[in-house]
């Protein structure tokens, strides 16, 4: 050790610390080929600030000697016994034949700290990760830095660069374009120039009302946690069908507890605990055909509880999170879409798989005549008539061609939604307080009612798709429905149909219909801004990529909300 500290100058140690960069550099452009970042370093540990580096992705170098795996100037000596974060290499330089140990790691363990101190390698690698307690890594270091001081340590971080993409034909229509802001100005006028379609239809997911409504797998997951829900608990698992060690796997992941890559892909496996409806349709298939009574009783008690613990995170309509950043959102989205869009124009058709009230409120607050498939009068019930329905100015009935007097959208809330009650054998939508309300799927005591509204609706949904000239814009949906990914995905064989969808290329929902549809039918949009935004969220779309949307103040809060 002494005599290679000896050899090794100023000159050959920063040599061997740029060669090792430029590892890291080309294996994470390579792995990183969907969404470019820069590795920035090397940074040796007395010269670096800390308040600089806060910004940095977490998850880059999980398993570090993927890196050099294309690498032939080293071997993978060991993994440090009892610690999966670090690993060490024995490393030759190709330009001064100098062999060198190098520890990588993302962790700064008490077992680590030792192992560092008993075998002191030449060189220890830091990543940005550690950064996340600033003052456990200001404290480590010390300890280091006074024990070992002929140790060199360096840090090497990942720092994101803004970047979209849009795939369609299975190619990235913006791979060669470098220049951040020509790829915005790219994918919007793609964006805008579909709005004008003639037979538009929007597909509004649960990623759009995040964060007033959290995702599926975040409420499915504080459920299952709470002590109080082991019935649910146990159904869910018996749901999935795991395994033993699945099963251990699940409990570690409520439990928030580190679990691994390779127990990460089976968690994946199962939608990340998100397809709330699929376990709630099993709860009522085994209300329906278990053998004994008893069976019976405990799926219908888990059932209305998980229904009633779901429904506490759906907003009433006299909820102040209608007045807030979503439900902006949502108002400026409908006003720049209905801004491009003529009055003669077919009617928008809207899709939400969403209970909320979100897109409603933003539909009055523009003005926009809309029909949720509801009769109006004293009883509001559900009639499937109503979405093909438009308002025409009566002085032109004498001409050959009615004029539509007003833009109109039709709104399908495909699995129901908060203000929809079951009532004397009807389903009708009211705001008023009641326990009977209608979320998909749900147990009816009339046969006759089951399969209304959701059979028409869905009906409905594969009726429009069908039309000639027909654009289909998902945004918020992570395809976790397989009845409407059937009716979403058949129509692709069509040559005049267009998907739209807005999504992070990295989630396996995606990832398959990029590989799997590879015609120019469809187009995958998304990308990374920061490390807080991505290209396919909401609030993104409308603020950036919809026209005119910067110009558009928050007009929503000024004219005092919904309940002016």
């Amino acid at each position: 050790m002494a005599d290679i500290q000896k050899k090794m100058n100023i000159g050959s140690k920063a040599k061997i610390l740029d060669e090792v960069y430029q590892i890291f550099y080309d294996a994470n452009k390579k792995r990183n080929s969907e969404h470019p970042s820069k590795i920035a370093g090397p940074i040796e540990i007395e010269q670096f600030d800390l308040q600089t580096i806060k910004k940095v992705n977490q998850q880059s170098f999980l398993y570090l000697p993927e890196f050099f795996s294309d690498n032939a100037n080293y071997n993978d000596s060991y993994l440090i016994s009892s610690v999966e974060e670090a690993t060490i290499i024995d490393y030759v330089s190709p330009e001064s034949d100098m062999n060198v140990k190098i520890l990588l790691t993302i962790s700064l363990t008490k077992p680590l700290i030792d192992h560092v101190l008993k075998n002191k390698p030449d060189f220890v690698i830091l990543t940005g990760s550690l950064v996340s307690n600033e003052e456990k890594l200001k404290t480590v270091l010390s300890i280091l830095k006074q024990e070992v001081s002929d140790v060199n340590f360096m840090l090497v971080y990942d720092t994101l660069q803004p970047n979209l993409y849009h795939y369609n034909g299975g190619n990235n229509l913006l791979n060669d374009v470098e220049d951040f802001d020509q790829q915005k100005i790219q994918v919007s006028q793609f964006f805008n120039t579909q709005i004008k379609c003639p037979n538009l239809n929007i597909l509004i997911g649960s990623g759009a009302s995040v964060p007033d409504i959290p995702l599926m797998n975040k409420t499915m997951k504080e459920i299952v946690k709470n002590p109080k829900n082991k019935d649910i608990k146990k159904q869910l698992l018996s749901y999935l069908n795991l395994s033993d060690e699945e099963t251990g796997i699940f409990s570690k992941y409520f439990e928030n507890k580190k679990i691994s890559d390779k127990e990460w892909k089976i968690v994946e496996n199962y939608d990340y605990f998100s397809n709330i409806e699929g376990f709630m349709s099993y709860l009522q298939q085994k209300i329906a055909t278990a053998e004994f009574k008893s069976h019976r009783i405990k799926a219908f008690k888990v059932f209305e509880k998980l229904k009633s613990l779901f429904i506490e995170t759906i907003p009433k309509f006299n909820d102040d999170k209608y007045l807030g950043k979503v439900s902006v959102n949502y108002q400026n989205f409908y006003q720049s879409i209905f801004s491009q869009r003529q009055e003669e124009s077919p009617k928008l058709n809207i899709f939400t798989t969403n209970y909320d009230l979100f897109n409603e409120v933003a539909l009055e607050k523009n003005e926009i005549k809309y029909t949720s498939g509801f009769k109006q009068g004293l009883v509001s019930k559900f009639d499937i008539n109503q979405f093909n329905f438009r308002q025409v100015d009566e002085r032109n009935r004498y001409k050959d061609r009615w004029q539509p007097t007003t833009k109109e959208a039709n709104l399908y809330k495909l699995h129901g939604s908060i203000n929809w009650i079951e009532k004397d054998k009807n389903i009708v939508q009211s705001n008023a307080d009641d326990t009977n309300i209608i979320i998909y799927p749900t147990i009816l005591k009339h046969i006759e009612t089951a399969q209304i509204p959701y059979s028409p609706l869905f009906r409905d949904l594969s009726i429009q798709l069908q039309k000639p000239n027909s654009t289909l814009i998902i945004i918020g949906y992570g395809f976790g429905d397989d009845h409407i990914n059937n009716l979403i995905l058949q129509n692709l064989s069509h040559q005049d149909f267009n998907l739209i969808i807005f999504g992070n290329i990295e989630e396996r929902n995606i990832l398959e219909i990029k590989n799997q549809y590879t015609s120019l039918s469809v187009h995958i949009i998304g990308g990374k801004i920061d490390w807080k935004t991505e290209a396919h969220f909401f609030e993104y779309i409308v603020n950036e990529l919809l026209r005119n949307s910067n110009q558009q103040q928050d007009r929503f809060f000024m004219t005092g909300g919904f309940n002016d």
